[in-house]
Protein backbone atom coordinates (compact mmCIF):
# COMPACT_ATOMS: atom_id res chain seq x y z
CA UNK A 1 0.00 0.00 0.00
CA UNK A 2 1.45 3.27 -0.61
CA UNK A 3 2.94 5.67 2.26
CA UNK A 4 0.18 6.93 3.74
CA UNK A 5 2.94 10.25 4.55
CA UNK A 6 3.31 10.41 -0.15
CA UNK A 7 0.37 11.76 -0.98
CA UNK A 8 1.71 14.09 -3.08
CA UNK A 9 2.85 11.27 -5.13
CA UNK A 10 0.02 9.51 -5.93
CA UNK A 11 -3.08 11.38 -5.45
CA UNK A 12 -6.43 9.73 -5.03
CA UNK A 13 -9.86 9.96 -3.30
CA UNK A 14 -10.57 8.19 -0.59
CA UNK A 15 -14.57 8.55 -0.24
CA UNK A 16 -17.35 7.27 -3.23
CA UNK A 17 -17.40 11.43 -4.38
CA UNK A 18 -20.42 12.96 -6.40
CA UNK A 19 -19.04 11.95 -9.83
CA UNK A 20 -18.33 7.93 -8.62
CA UNK A 21 -22.08 8.13 -7.87
CA UNK A 22 -23.50 9.41 -11.21
CA UNK A 23 -21.39 7.04 -13.07
CA UNK A 24 -22.12 3.75 -11.08
CA UNK A 25 -26.01 5.16 -11.67
CA UNK A 26 -25.64 5.48 -15.13
CA UNK A 27 -23.72 1.79 -15.83
CA UNK A 28 -26.05 0.16 -13.13
CA UNK A 29 -28.92 1.37 -14.99
CA UNK A 30 -27.73 0.72 -18.66
CA UNK A 31 -24.96 -1.84 -18.50
CA UNK A 32 -26.75 -5.55 -18.22
CA UNK A 33 -24.23 -7.83 -15.74
CA UNK A 34 -21.78 -9.36 -16.75
CA UNK A 35 -19.78 -6.73 -18.61
CA UNK A 36 -15.71 -6.46 -18.35
CA UNK A 37 -14.96 -3.03 -17.53
CA UNK A 38 -11.82 -1.05 -17.04
CA UNK A 39 -11.13 1.38 -14.49
CA UNK A 40 -8.08 3.35 -14.48
CA UNK A 41 -6.83 5.63 -12.79
CA UNK A 42 -8.86 3.13 -9.96
CA UNK A 43 -7.14 4.82 -6.61
CA UNK A 44 -9.11 3.27 -3.46
CA UNK A 45 -11.11 1.12 -6.25
CA UNK A 46 -13.90 2.31 -4.94
CA UNK A 47 -16.49 2.68 -7.57
CA UNK A 48 -14.53 -0.89 -9.16
CA UNK A 49 -16.17 -2.56 -5.93
CA UNK A 50 -19.38 -1.59 -5.97
CA UNK A 51 -19.87 -2.41 -10.52
CA UNK A 52 -18.36 -5.93 -8.98
CA UNK A 53 -21.62 -6.14 -6.37
CA UNK A 54 -23.64 -5.79 -9.49
CA UNK A 55 -22.03 -9.04 -10.68
CA UNK A 56 -19.59 -7.29 -13.50
CA UNK A 57 -15.66 -8.45 -14.13
CA UNK A 58 -13.95 -5.40 -13.48
CA UNK A 59 -10.22 -4.83 -13.94
CA UNK A 60 -8.37 -1.89 -11.97
CA UNK A 61 -5.35 -0.61 -13.59
CA UNK A 62 -3.28 2.58 -11.36
CA UNK A 63 0.34 3.48 -10.64
CA UNK A 64 -0.29 3.16 -6.91
CA UNK A 65 -0.29 0.42 -5.04
CA UNK A 66 -3.41 0.52 -3.00
CA UNK A 67 -4.03 -3.36 -3.53
CA UNK A 68 -2.22 -6.36 -4.97
CA UNK A 69 -4.56 -6.81 -7.55
CA UNK A 70 -4.10 -3.91 -9.27
CA UNK A 71 -2.63 -3.59 -12.84
CA UNK A 72 0.46 -1.65 -12.77
CA UNK A 73 -0.17 0.90 -15.78
CA UNK A 74 1.24 4.66 -16.54
CA UNK A 75 -1.32 6.63 -18.33
CA UNK A 76 1.49 8.08 -19.98
CA UNK A 77 2.45 5.35 -22.22
CA UNK A 78 1.15 2.45 -23.83
CA UNK A 79 -1.64 0.74 -21.51
CA UNK A 80 -1.09 -3.43 -20.92
CA UNK A 81 -4.65 -3.99 -22.61
CA UNK A 82 -5.45 -5.83 -25.41
CA UNK A 83 -7.19 -3.99 -28.20
CA UNK A 84 -10.82 -3.93 -27.67
CA UNK A 85 -10.79 -5.98 -24.66
CA UNK A 86 -13.15 -4.17 -22.19
CA UNK A 87 -16.95 -3.42 -22.70
CA UNK A 88 -16.74 -0.21 -20.92
CA UNK A 89 -14.04 2.13 -19.85
CA UNK A 90 -14.22 4.52 -16.99
CA UNK A 91 -11.48 7.25 -16.46
CA UNK A 92 -12.52 9.21 -13.37
CA UNK A 93 -10.23 12.16 -12.79
CA UNK A 94 -7.24 10.99 -15.06
CA UNK A 95 -7.25 13.25 -18.01
CA UNK A 96 -6.49 15.94 -15.94
CA UNK A 97 -3.13 14.71 -14.73
CA UNK A 98 -1.08 13.33 -17.83
CA UNK A 99 1.05 15.53 -20.03
CA UNK A 100 0.19 13.72 -23.40
CA UNK A 101 -3.68 13.78 -23.00
CA UNK A 102 -3.63 12.26 -26.89
CA UNK A 103 -2.08 9.30 -25.95
CA UNK A 104 -4.10 8.81 -23.09
CA UNK A 105 -7.12 9.14 -25.28
CA UNK A 106 -6.15 7.49 -27.99
CA UNK A 107 -5.44 3.91 -25.41
CA UNK A 108 -8.39 4.79 -23.87
CA UNK A 109 -10.55 4.10 -27.25
CA UNK A 110 -8.18 1.55 -28.60
CA UNK A 111 -9.23 -1.20 -25.52
CA UNK A 112 -12.59 -0.62 -25.77
CA UNK A 113 -14.74 -3.11 -27.51
CA UNK A 114 -16.50 -1.59 -31.33
CA UNK A 115 -19.78 0.00 -29.56
CA UNK A 116 -18.34 0.46 -25.82
CA UNK A 117 -18.84 2.79 -24.03
CA UNK A 118 -15.62 5.03 -22.74
CA UNK A 119 -17.14 7.31 -19.90
CA UNK A 120 -14.21 10.36 -18.66
CA UNK A 121 -14.65 12.44 -15.93
CA UNK A 122 -12.30 15.29 -15.34
CA UNK A 123 -12.39 18.76 -13.19
CA UNK A 124 -15.45 21.10 -15.43
CA UNK A 125 -13.72 23.80 -16.94
CA UNK A 126 -16.43 25.17 -18.35
CA UNK A 127 -18.40 25.31 -15.34
CA UNK A 128 -19.41 29.22 -14.47
CA UNK A 129 -17.24 29.29 -11.22
CA UNK A 130 -14.22 28.17 -13.50
CA UNK A 131 -14.74 30.86 -15.98
CA UNK A 132 -14.84 33.82 -13.84
CA UNK A 133 -11.58 32.09 -12.04
CA UNK A 134 -9.77 32.10 -14.93
CA UNK A 135 -11.06 35.66 -15.63
CA UNK A 136 -9.37 36.72 -12.39
CA UNK A 137 -6.31 34.96 -11.94
CA UNK A 138 -5.56 33.87 -15.58
CA UNK A 139 -6.22 29.94 -14.54
CA UNK A 140 -8.97 27.54 -14.16
CA UNK A 141 -10.28 26.59 -11.08
CA UNK A 142 -8.98 23.57 -9.33
CA UNK A 143 -5.83 23.85 -11.95
CA UNK A 144 -4.03 26.17 -9.42
CA UNK A 145 0.13 27.09 -10.25
CA UNK A 146 0.81 26.38 -6.68
CA UNK A 147 -0.39 22.64 -7.34
CA UNK A 148 2.22 21.69 -9.91
CA UNK A 149 4.84 19.07 -9.49
CA UNK A 150 8.01 18.91 -11.14
CA UNK A 151 9.82 15.88 -11.68
CA UNK A 152 12.33 14.24 -13.62
CA UNK A 153 11.41 11.57 -16.62
CA UNK A 154 12.79 8.99 -15.18
CA UNK A 155 10.35 9.36 -11.74
CA UNK A 156 7.27 7.56 -11.35
CA UNK A 157 4.97 10.69 -9.66
CA UNK A 158 1.65 11.62 -9.66
CA UNK A 159 1.75 15.29 -11.48
CA UNK A 160 -1.43 16.59 -10.17
CA UNK A 161 -4.01 19.06 -12.13
CA UNK A 162 -2.02 19.95 -15.24
CA UNK A 163 -3.69 19.91 -17.86
CA UNK A 164 -7.02 21.79 -18.06
CA UNK A 165 -9.23 20.32 -21.32
CA UNK A 166 -12.36 21.89 -22.47
CA UNK A 167 -15.39 19.55 -23.31
CA UNK A 168 -15.01 20.61 -27.04
CA UNK A 169 -11.06 19.34 -27.24
CA UNK A 170 -12.16 16.52 -25.75
CA UNK A 171 -14.91 15.63 -28.07
CA UNK A 172 -12.41 16.71 -31.11
CA UNK A 173 -9.72 14.45 -29.64
CA UNK A 174 -12.08 11.54 -28.77
CA UNK A 175 -13.68 11.88 -32.30
CA UNK A 176 -10.05 11.78 -33.37
CA UNK A 177 -9.68 8.40 -31.87
CA UNK A 178 -12.29 6.94 -33.27
CA UNK A 179 -15.14 8.02 -30.82
CA UNK A 180 -17.85 10.30 -30.73
CA UNK A 181 -19.75 11.74 -27.27
CA UNK A 182 -23.70 10.26 -26.16
CA UNK A 183 -23.83 12.15 -23.21
CA UNK A 184 -22.13 15.26 -21.54
CA UNK A 185 -23.14 16.18 -17.85
CA UNK A 186 -21.89 16.58 -14.86
CA UNK A 187 -22.37 15.72 -10.57
CA UNK A 188 -23.09 18.61 -8.01
CA UNK A 189 -23.23 22.21 -8.50
CA UNK A 190 -20.60 24.75 -7.79
CA UNK A 191 -21.01 27.73 -5.91
CA UNK A 192 -24.56 28.03 -5.59
CA UNK A 193 -24.80 31.44 -4.01
CA UNK A 194 -23.70 32.74 -7.63
CA UNK A 195 -27.08 30.44 -9.06
CA UNK A 196 -28.89 33.90 -9.83
CA UNK A 197 -25.79 35.62 -11.77
CA UNK A 198 -24.97 31.91 -13.96
CA UNK A 199 -28.62 31.68 -14.74
CA UNK A 200 -28.45 35.09 -16.45
CA UNK A 201 -25.45 34.55 -18.71
CA UNK A 202 -26.52 31.07 -19.49
CA UNK A 203 -28.68 31.68 -22.38
CA UNK A 204 -26.08 34.02 -23.46
CA UNK A 205 -23.73 31.16 -23.27
CA UNK A 206 -26.45 28.90 -24.84
CA UNK A 207 -26.40 30.79 -27.68
CA UNK A 208 -23.58 31.60 -28.38
CA UNK A 209 -22.33 27.69 -28.05
CA UNK A 210 -25.64 26.57 -30.28
CA UNK A 211 -24.09 28.58 -33.05
CA UNK A 212 -20.83 26.85 -33.21
CA UNK A 213 -21.87 23.14 -32.41
CA UNK A 214 -23.92 23.88 -35.96
CA UNK A 215 -20.86 23.59 -37.47
CA UNK A 216 -19.18 20.47 -35.27
CA UNK A 217 -17.79 17.68 -36.83
CA UNK A 218 -20.35 15.03 -37.40
CA UNK A 219 -17.43 12.77 -35.90
CA UNK A 220 -17.45 14.23 -32.36
CA UNK A 221 -21.32 12.67 -31.73
CA UNK A 222 -22.09 9.29 -31.68
CA UNK A 223 -24.83 8.81 -33.75
CA UNK A 224 -25.10 10.49 -36.65
CA UNK A 225 -28.10 13.85 -37.47
CA UNK A 226 -27.79 13.65 -33.48
CA UNK A 227 -29.29 16.52 -31.85
CA UNK A 228 -27.47 16.11 -28.70
CA UNK A 229 -26.12 19.31 -27.13
CA UNK A 230 -22.25 19.76 -25.61
CA UNK A 231 -22.62 22.44 -23.91
CA UNK A 232 -25.79 22.69 -21.63
CA UNK A 233 -26.72 23.75 -18.20
CA UNK A 234 -25.25 20.63 -16.28
CA UNK A 235 -21.74 21.22 -18.11
CA UNK A 236 -22.54 25.27 -17.06
CA UNK A 237 -23.01 24.47 -13.61
CA UNK A 238 -21.21 21.29 -12.47
CA UNK A 239 -17.98 20.98 -10.38
CA UNK A 240 -16.92 17.89 -12.76
CA UNK A 241 -17.38 17.37 -16.12
CA UNK A 242 -18.72 13.50 -17.17
CA UNK A 243 -18.91 12.27 -20.20
CA UNK A 244 -19.80 9.48 -22.16
CA UNK A 245 -18.35 8.51 -25.96
CA UNK A 246 -19.07 5.39 -28.13
CA UNK A 247 -16.37 3.47 -30.24
CA UNK A 248 -17.18 3.80 -33.56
Amino acid sequence: MSDSNDNRKFSHNDHFSGYMEVIFETIRRDLKAPARILDIPAGFGRIGDKLRSLGHDVVCADINEERTEYVQANMEFRLPFDDASFDVVISMEGVEHVINQTSLINELVRVAKPRGTICISTPNVSNFWSRLTFLFTGYFYQFEPAQFLVAKPDILIDKGHISPITLYHLGHKMAIAGAGLKVATGDRFKKKILFPLALFIFPFSYLMAKAQEKKLPVEMFAETGSTLRYFNLNVFLSRTLITYFVKR
